[in-house]
């Protein structure tokens, strides 16, 4: 994190650091595996066949050690240095059953489902010395050390009727069961043990009405929620959700097999919301939120070998009641107003290689824009346009290719923030703006065989 004055200025290369010391590693590990009533080439038929099954148990294993500073030496003259090492291991499985029902047609059916995930958590965050990496937690800024289970049982049931040629009603119900188990090994709650549970009971419908051939009216309606941190409930608590109420209502048109476009217009509430805090290196608990925008995406494909989507978002999220320093009616934080992303493809098969057989090869580019990011204090971030590019080519089992990234070395900002820090000089209270450099220009390689 670099203040955008010192990138300006010319004090700091853009790629630079304050300290020296940041950074980390992450890794991820999962096997699933996928049991299921019909093979990939019969899915095509599947809406045929009266029953379909398919159970899906996993594992996972995640790791994350994270060192950062983002305010410098403003709460400690040895420094605001925090070290935070997340470790995860998950076990769950998805299990799905369904069927025709001919209600009203041939097309009605019935899906239940099932799912179970449990996750084991050891999470530690402390604040070390820049000089020598001791530990320098104090009352002020206490550590965390903690071991978290979290176990989610959910189930569900949807159904999908046509009570006329035209209209497609579908309609489910998801009821989640969640319970947290959380034990402090530091600081004043040391050896403290904590047990929360809760449930949600979400609903959701949709009506499709076919106005004319290939043209689609839609409308939607679903709830859902995010679970809490687990270390923020006390014992015997019921947990708290966070309540999502979505709405959407749109048209789809579809031509032939060359053209499908979309246009719709959405509302999404949330009963509370969290924003990054650079202070605590956490996200924070604000007041519930709003989002109303609009979104339009196309796909065309003129001929076998290529194909070009696109897509632009509009987003407005503000937030809906007044705490601390956020007002009713203020722009959520760091929530772009505006994305859009087009990408296009040409795969063109080339002459067989004798029993290798053809030739296949891909060329795409793809560009993303990024536009109106609100800080606080009502200011606003810089926009981002972004070229990638790729290509490849395949003979028999083996295809190489390469990807750019940032295609044209476009100088720009991954993320801003507005907020008080002390990197060198005397320490200032005063918001200023900071930023983490977007990545340059990339390469990469890829060798994969086919087996």
């Amino acid at each position: 994190m670099l203040r955008l004055s010192d990138i300006e200025s010319g004090g700091v290369d853009r790629f630079a650091t304050y300290d020296g010391k940041q950074g980390g590693t992450s890794s991820r590990t999962q096997l699933v595996l996928e049991l299921r009533d019909r093979d990939d080439a019969a899915d095509a038929a599947a809406t045929l066949e009266p029953e379909r099954w398919s159970l899906s148990p996993y594992v996972v294993f995640r790791t994350l050690r994270l060192r950062s500073n983002f305010t410098g030496t403003l709460t400690s003259p040895e420094s605001d240095s925090t070290q935070q090492i997340n470790e995860a291991t998950t076990l769950g499985a998805n299990g799905s059953y369904r069927r025709t029902l001919a209600l009203f047609s041939e097309r009605d059916s019935l899906e239940a489902g099932v799912a179970l995930r449990s996750d084991a958590i050891r999470q530690s965050q402390h604040r070390l010395s820049a000089v020598n990496d001791r530990v320098t937690d104090d009352e002020l800024t206490p550590g965390i050390d903690a071991r978290v289970r979290a176990t989610d049982a959910a189930g569900y049931l949807d159904v999908g009727v046509h009570p006329l040629p035209r209209l497609t009603l579908r309609a489910g119900l998801r009821a989640d069961a969640l319970s947290y188990m959380t034990e402090d090994e530091s600081g004043g709650a040391q050896g403290q043990a904590r047990s929360a549970l809760g449930a949600q009971l979400s609903k959701r419908g949709t009506a499709d009405v076919v106005l004319l051939p290939g043209l689609h009216a839609l409308f939607s309606y679903g709830e859902g929620f995010r679970s809490p941190q687990a270390r923020s409930l006390g014992d015997g608590e019921t947990t708290p959700f966070t309540r999502v109420i979505s709405l959407e209502t749109g048209l789809r048109f579809r031509y032939e097999e060359m053209l499908t476009t979309s246009l719709a217009l959405f509302y999404t509430r949330l009963s509370d919301d969290l924003v990054f805090d650079p202070t605590t290196a956490r996200n924070e608990l604000v007041p519930s939120t709003r989002r109303l925008g609009a979104a339009f995406n196309v796909l065309f494909e003129p001929g076998p070998d290529w194909v070009a989507t696109g897509s632009v978002t509009y987003a407005r999220a503000s937030f809906e009641d007044d705490l601390g320093q956020y007002r009713q009616g203020d722009l959520l934080p760091y929530v772009p107003q505006l994305v859009g992303r087009a990408d296009a493809a040409f795969t063109p098969t080339f002459g067989a290689v004798g029993s290798l057989g053809a030739v296949r090869s891909h060329f795409g580019v793809a560009s993303t824009y990024i536009a109106r990011r609100p800080l606080p204090y009502g200011e606003f971030g810089h926009d981002a346009l972004l070229f990638d590019a790729r290509a490849s080519v395949r003979l028999g089992p083996l295809e190489t290719g390469i990807d750019v990234y940032n295609l044209f070395d476009a100088h720009w900002y991954d993320g801003e923030f507005v907020y008080a820090s002390a990197f060198g000089g005397a320490p200032s209270l005063v918001p200023e703006r900071h930023v983490t450099v977007g990545a340059p220009r990339s390469f990469l390689w890829t060798l994969t065989l086919f087996v």
